[in-house]
């Protein structure tokens, strides 16, 4: 038989210790490879031996997110499936377009002679400011918050899909006739179309 691993909700207002520190290593991490991106994409088109060792630094920030995101996936920290899912998704956000910062110099995508209007290296340091940015400044902090969001965008998509339903019943009923109007309804799905926007 396989056990598994069961996760508790383990606070809902105030932020423990473990959550506090976790929280700041995400920060940490995202300043250090903002502040180090930037440097990077400058050195990495003149020098590549030097971007290199920049490389190692952004592995660094790179580390601090993995072990800020490993700590709040931890059952110590009780984080809900709603933060370990923002969590998961702003860190692999950054990670994913730092190894795209990467390769485009590796690749040689990037590199080029200045003002000859090869413009890649800052695009991708721009997307890697922009995750980071959404790492640090988006990230719902706690249980609380992340679920009243995950709330919040299910609440507008089901909006959204009464909406939607509303305009194809005021389309009124098909005719049996005209095969090419999929857009509405025949009229035995009216009835099932009226009671479902009424739930």
């Amino acid at each position: 038989q396989q056990e598994e691993e069961q996760q508790t909700i383990g606070y809902w207002r105030s932020l423990p210790t473990e959550v506090t520190a976790a929280y700041q290593l995400l920060a940490d991490g995202a300043e250090y490879i903002h502040a180090t991106s930037t440097k990077y994409a400058l050195v990495g088109k003149i020098d590549s031996h030097e971007g290199g060792n920049l490389a190692l630094e952004l592995r660094k920030g790179a580390q601090l997110i993995g072990t800020g995101t490993l700590l709040l996936f931890s059952p110590e920290c009780g984080s809900s499936r709603s933060l370990r899912h923002y969590v998961k998704q702003s860190s692999r956000a950054v990670i994913s377009s730092l190894l795209s910062l990467v390769r485009a110099y590796e690749d040689g995508s990037a590199q080029g002679n200045p003002n000859d209007g090869n413009n890649v290296g800052a695009q991708k340091t721009g997307a890697v400011w922009s995750a980071c940015d959404g790492l640090r400044l988006k990230l719902p902090k706690g249980n609380r918050a992340a679920m009243r969001r995950e709330l919040m965008i299910w609440v507008r998509d089901c909006n959204e899909s009464i909406e939607e339903f509303d305009e194809m019943l005021a389309l009124g009923p098909r005719d049996d006739d005209d095969e090419e109007e999929e857009e509405q309804f025949s009229e035995s799905e009216m009835k099932v179309a009226r009671a479902a926007v009424n739930i």
